[in-house]
């Protein structure tokens, strides 16, 4: 991870936070880089094969339903769906070092 942080950051991009969704209880799993350069604002997000293939084939559709829902009652079903499906995804190992779930790396 702090590769690609430098990596980025030699070549122009100013990395504002990082986004550790590792955690017990998350909606998704994975690691997630907010970057800019010149204005242009990039998202990268880190997968394993698992959880990758949870967001494509199962959580993305629940989360567009989870979005455009005004029940709350709803929006809550479809909140412990998107919880109780990401915690079948083995977490990584060593995921605590990638610092706590929002982090500042300016």
């Amino acid at each position: 991870m702090q590769t690609v942080i430098n990596d980025l950051q030699q070549k122009g991009f100013s990395v504002s936070y990082k986004k550790n969704f590792w955690r017990a209880g998350n909606t998704y799993k994975g690691l997630n880089l907010d970057t800019n350069r010149d204005g242009l604002r990039v998202e990268i997000q880190f997968h394993t094969p698992a959880s990758y293939t949870l967001k494509q084939k199962t959580l993305d559709s629940l989360y567009q339903k989870y979005r455009t829902e005004t029940d709350p009652n709803t929006r809550s079903q479809l909140k412990q769906q998107m919880i109780a499906a990401s915690a079948n995804v083995t977490v990584p190992p060593n995921t605590g070092i990638l610092g706590n779930p929002m982090q500042n790396v300016r």
